[in-house]
């Protein structure tokens, strides 16, 4: 039975969302609180601005459908639910934290429909604290916290590093549940009982090493319907990331640019043979893997992935078509790309003419954070020959 408040995704022509007034109203029926899908017949007759870029940069450039809170109610048959449902006010949506566009199930909102008058949509939803929370919305932050993760464990990668990041996280049990369902039938599943040992610390100031038996559970992503499934719950971008340095105030925005590197995790086509025959066997190729422990509810994912140069903005748009990339400025070299000059790692500011201004970065853990760094003017075909090289 649904609980009230649940947001509901419903498949039917008008009605987009049902948040849960009450779940057992008898047969196979629930009450909702109904939300219209958003109509550009809708924006005219109420006078509304649709979503733009120059206003919304981060929700106009997803696919995610708006709808509008409406004050009727309704009863619908359980069997038109697909899904919970993420509606995502605009203004959350905007703030950097929400990790889950382009997700199916996600939707975005802006006004609510009160007695014929439209009216603003509160601007706190989901980030904000409350004492008990509905099943949906501890699902969001689950979710979106996870697709966070696995977006920046394949951002701001050295070229020259090892193709694999792992990461752990505490994921609850429903959380992982609703992962497992959804990736039902594309997803390699094992579970099996595992020794562990741990540390019992007594009150008269002793411990004591033991061992127990947990539960691991293995999800795989290694086929390319498996990562089209994952996509639609954790967002499209994910298996995708670019491997620059993170933005900085004075170089707030990085752009993909032919010349540069991509990870990428280019999975099978299909589910490989191996894997059929031995699911316990160990997989070295491009894959993404979940690793939940039931008992202390800790998540660990390991993603291993590609490395790409871009040589066209078509290598990057076959897996990404809404990729922005930017060509090269000068025969390669290009503003922001990395490479080592006489073992320094330095990085190209400016390109002038046939001239590279090039800046010395310092590595992790450098106590200079001034701004006042090496510079030094190189020759762009030498820089272009260093940047092809780095990471090689």
């Amino acid at each position: 039975m649904f609980r009230p408040s649940v947001a509901l995704h419903i498949v039917r022509d008008d009605v987009a969302v049902g948040k849960v007034i009450n779940g057992a109203v008898g047969g196979n029926c629930c009450e909702v609180q109904v939300y219209l899908r958003m109509t550009s017949d809708f924006l005219q007759r109420h006078s509304l601005p649709p979503v733009t870029t120059a206003n919304f940069p981060l929700s106009s450039q997803s696919a995610v459908m708006e709808v509008v809170s409406h004050d009727v109610t309704d009863r619908i048959d359980r069997d038109s639910i697909v899904d919970v449902a993420f509606v995502v006010p605009l203004a959350e949506a905007e703030s950097g934290l929400y990790n889950l566009s382009w997700s199916y199930n996600s939707f975005l909102i802006r006004y609510s429909l009160h007695q014929g008058n439209v009216h603003q949509y509160r601007s706190e939803y989901y980030f904000v604290s409350r004492p008990v929370e509905p099943l949906s919305i501890r699902l969001f932050h689950s979710l979106n916290y996870l697709a966070g993760l696995l977006k920046r464990a394949l951002y701001h990668q050295g070229e020259a590093e090892i193709s694999c990041r792992s990461f752990r996280l505490f994921f609850s049990c429903e959380a992982f549940s609703y992962l497992s369902y959804k990736l039902r039938g594309v997803a390699a599943v094992l579970s099996a009982p595992r020794k562990q040992s741990f540390v019992v610390y007594y009150d008269s100031l002793s411990m004591e090493a033991r061992c127990s038996h947990v539960t691991k559970t293995l999800l795989r992503i290694v086929s390319k319907e498996g990562l089209c499934r994952l996509r639609l719950i954790l967002g499209s971008i994910i298996g995708l990331g670019l491997t620059k340095r993170k933005p900085t105030k004075s170089n707030p925005l990085i752009y993909c640019s032919v010349g540069s590197f991509i990870t990428s995790v280019d999975v099978m086509e299909e589910f490989p043979v191996e894997l059929i025959n031995n699911m316990n066997r160990k997989y070295h190729s491009d894959c993404i893997e979940f690793l939940y422990t039931e008992e202390n509810r800790l998540l660990t994912c390991s993603v291993r992935y590609s490395k790409i140069i871009v040589n066209s903005s078509e290598e990057v748009r076959a897996r990404f078509p809404m990729a922005d990339v930017h060509n090269s400025v000068i025969a390669g070299a290009y503003v922001s790309a990395n490479f080592h000059y006489n073992n320094i790692l330095m990085t190209v500011h400016g390109i002038v003419g046939n001239v590279a201004t090039c800046r010395y970065l310092p590595e992790d853990g450098d106590s200079n954070n001034s701004e006042d760094y090496l510079y030094m003017d190189l020759p762009v075909d030498q820089v272009h020959e260093l940047v092809s090289m780095f990471g090689r």
